[in-house]
């Protein structure tokens, strides 16, 4: 029980065995991220990420530090989350909207 070997992520051995079992694993393994953009794409969403994130920043500093209260916050918070995922679209080349099967122009 103890001696379970730990993988990826935390989940050991034993379970990952059932979760294969389940026919889970190879659901995840068919929707993983995978490259599904261009070059162009790429570098849309990795210069729209950092605008974003500044912006995001920005608000923390100007606003939501400065008495903006819950909704400074909640604002400034979806700004950084939404530039740090759109940044990460980029790195890995994978759109979350081309994911789900949408066509984008880029």
């Amino acid at each position: 029980m103890g001696t379970d070997l730990v993988l990826e992520f935390g989940v050991s051995a034993r379970l990952k065995s059932r979760v294969t079992a389940w026919g889970v694993r190879r659901a995840m393994k068919e929707t993983a991220v995978t490259c599904n953009i261009d070059s162009r794409g790429k570098a849309a969403r990795l210069i729209y990420g950092i605008v974003v994130l500044a912006i995001g920043v920005v608000l923390v500093f100007l606003w939501a530090l400065r008495g903006g209260g819950i909704l400074g916050w909640v604002i400034s918070a979806v700004c950084v989350v939404m530039g740090v995922f759109s940044i990460f679209e980029a790195r890995a080349g994978w759109c979350v909207v081309r994911a789900m099967g949408f066509r984008t122009p880029m």
